[in-house]
């Protein structure tokens, strides 16, 4: 046997033994056994909870949730020392503190927080509590003020209250209406809203058709100059042949969206700001601040008008007064 054919036969070898060794360790790690998870005596558990738990209910959905047997958690709720009728009736009294809620609604309240019909008996006697349902119904009433009248008896009705303290808490908190929704309509993050869009945002906060045409009417907004103060604030983003478009998806009437926009050309011999009855020229190489953007004018040696479209910004007439010098 040649050399060659020896070296050949030795590295078929060794890659063989290789292949050997690395199957052995593979099948060896499938047959190693999981250490078991060694899990954490319950009662044991029970002492590391932070927060203690409210009711039993609440303590057993922390046992469930730690994946222990039911076994172990009947150990855990026969065994704890916990007084489940002081726990009631402390929450009792918050929620009695509160004045925000009717006595049904306390009841239904604390049975969903684990505690049991005995308990909650319990509490109202050691407690011996008189709740004015009327009074509480006035103050979360009261409480909810900035919303529709919809929307606050939607509240009352979550709380427990009848449809008299409902009436009671609404005749007796004397909200006006049609302020509240305008207050609403007021605030920064609507400025550009149409009317279409104002009337959007008060159908869903359930303000009725009447409360929503005299806040609007209140708020004694020019739509016209909305649309226009839109497009500028959005000239970035939005090509000039889709501002209209773009407007009219806001809502805008086709009146208001057909805005007289007036631009400022940059031009390869300067740059011009043309209103809708003037136009400026100012200087190659000047600096220039328009609406609160700083310019520079292009310089060139060609006296034509061609217009750089990548350049094109919207401006209108209140801002040719800040078309000055920078200093």
């Amino acid at each position: 046997m040649d050399e060659k054919k020896k070296n050949t036969l030795i590295t078929v070898l060794i890659l063989i033994i290789f292949a050997l060794v690395c199957a052995i360790f593979v099948i060896i790690g499938l047959m190693k056994k999981p250490e078991k998870e060694t899990k954490v005596d319950v009662m044991e558990y029970v002492k590391t909870i932070d927060i203690e738990p409210q009711s039993r209910a609440d303590l057993k959905a922390k046992l469930e949730g730690q994946k222990y047997t039911k076994e172990e958690i009947e150990k855990a709720l026969s065994k704890i020392d916990y007084d489940w009728n002081q726990k009631a009736n402390d929450y009792l009294q918050e929620l009695v503190d509160e004045g925000l809620m009717s006595k049904q609604g306390i009841i239904n309240y604390m049975k969903e927080e684990g505690f049991t019909d005995d308990e909650i008996d319990s509490a109202f006697k050691a407690l011996n509590v008189e709740i004015d349902n009327n009074k509480n119904a006035l103050s979360l009433a009261k409480n909810c003020y900035g919303q529709s009248k919809a929307s606050i008896t939607e509240e009352l009705k979550n709380a427990g209250y009848s449809d008299s303290e409902i009436e009671y808490a609404l005749k007796n908190a004397k909200f006006d209406y049609v302020s509240v929704a305008l207050d609403i309509i007021k605030e920064e993050e609507y400025e550009y809203y149409s009317k279409a869009k104002l009337t959007e945002v008060l159908k869903e906060e359930k303000f009725t058709d009447s409360e929503i045409e005299s806040a609007i009417k209140k708020l004694n907004a020019n739509f016209y100059d909305r649309a226009v103060d839109l497009a500028k604030y959005v000239h970035l983003t939005v090509k000039k042949n889709e501002i209209k478009d773009y407007l009219l998806k806001q809502g805008f009437t086709e009146k208001e969206a057909t805005v007289n926009l007036e631009w400022i050309y940059q031009v390869n011999y300067g740059i011009y700001y043309r209103s809708s009855q003037n136009s400026y020229k100012f200087a190659v190489g000047d600096d220039i601040v328009i609406g609160g953007e700083e310019f520079n004018v292009i310089d060139s040696n060609e006296n034509e008008t061609k217009l750089l479209a990548a350049k094109d910004i919207y401006v209108s007439d209140e801002y040719k007064d800040d078309a000055k010098y920078c200093t």
